[in-house]
């Protein structure tokens, strides 16, 4: 999917022109972005709600079968856990397949080009799909690897000292300090290596290529780059809690408001708890599926186009892309003219 023609959208572009230019190419993605998402998000939305609903019907068993609430309550959120977990890896597999698919939509109309929607996830399924989830898993390695290695570093000092019962303070404060550096330095990665997505996508590169390729663009644009994730990502997430309040606050008010007028009334009783989850159960799955698909939603339509045209962006700024010329302004034309008639004087 490499551009090779100049389109508006093949430009150094400040904030404002990336936000303006990623509604105006939105008005294009819709078109994949959308049945991808009803078509994967739906399904696993409602098998995440189908899940709540079991889980909350499974503690109500045990709390009738005569199990105390609390250790219910541990029973029921040790099997949320694993089970979200499940779903969620499902939910990351299809949000980046959906994700490469907007990707190379965009990179397609940035170009100029026109696909339709088969040709768009033929190409992120057979292209760019696998190479993406292999870059992802390098990248989390990388971040992992080197977060476990600073606190493999930061715990033994602090426990000799202890042991020794020297230099404690200063231990822990060297461990503290180590910890932070690792996280600088985790972030520091983070942005650095944040196109890579991108860099299969539009140049298609391999999996270390486009890590690579990430960290070039990004150097000597770190701070930009971080600075703009960082309001984006708070406007993204304000918007999306806006989006989600209805429906998490219908699903779980009504819960919210048992369990306090039981609290109120003193009457925990094994009955009445039972009788509270059991009625909240279906609300509250519905609550959780359309929240989940709200925001999952709202991420594939914005971002895979907003970080496509960033790389762009920096692309352009690098000289790695071809421009238009930008015409020269009346003045410098008055200005030679009237040198040109001057000479001729």
């Amino acid at each position: 999917m490499e551009i090779k023609r100049t389109t508006p959208f093949v430009a150094r572009q400040n904030l404002s022109d990336l936000l303006d230019n990623s509604f105006k190419m939105m008005g294009q993605t819709w078109r994949t972005s959308l049945p991808l998402a009803l078509a994967l998000f739906v399904p696993l939305c409602a098998l995440l709600g189908w899940v709540t609903a079991r889980l909350l019907g499974g503690m109500v068993g045990l709390i009738e079968g005569g199990e105390e609430a609390a250790l219910a309550l541990v029973f029921g959120y040790f099997r949320l856990v694993l089970v979200v977990s499940a779903v969620s890896l499902l939910f990351w597999l299809a949000s980046l397949f959906v994700y490469t698919a907007v990707g190379t939509h965009v990179a397609a109309a940035a170009g100029g080009r026109t696909l339709d929607f088969w040709e768009i996830i033929g190409l992120a399924g057979r292209r760019f799909f696998a190479r993406s989830l292999l870059a992802q898993l390098v990248q989390a390695a990388l971040l992992s690897g080197l977060m476990t290695l600073v606190l493999l570093l930061a715990v033994p000092a602090v426990a000799l000292a202890v042991a020794g019962k020297a230099f404690i303070a200063a231990a822990v404060g060297g461990a503290v300090g180590l910890v932070l550096l690792g996280a600088a330095a985790t972030v520091w990665l983070s942005v650095s290596l944040s196109f890579a997505r991108q860099a299969v996508v539009f140049d298609g590169e391999g999996v270390f290529g486009s890590l690579q390729a990430s960290a070039r663009l990004v150097r000597g644009s770190w701070w930009r780059l971080f600075g703009i994730t960082l309001l984006v990502s708070i406007i993204l997430s304000f918007a999306a809690g806006l989006l989600t309040l209805p429906v998490t606050g219908a699903a779980l008010l009504p819960l919210l408001s048992k369990l306090i007028g039981l609290a109120l009334d003193n009457s925990f009783a094994a009955a009445g708890l039972a009788e509270v989850f059991r009625s909240a159960g279906v609300g509250l799955a519905i609550g959780v599926g359309g929240a989940t698909f709200i925001q999952a939603a709202i991420e594939v339509f914005f971002l895979p186009v907003f970080y496509g045209l960033f790389y762009i962006d920096l692309k352009v700024r690098k000289g790695e892309l071809p421009t238009k010329r930008v015409p020269r302004t009346a003045h410098a034309f008055r200005t030679r003219g009237s040198k040109a008639r001057g000479g001729k004087a």
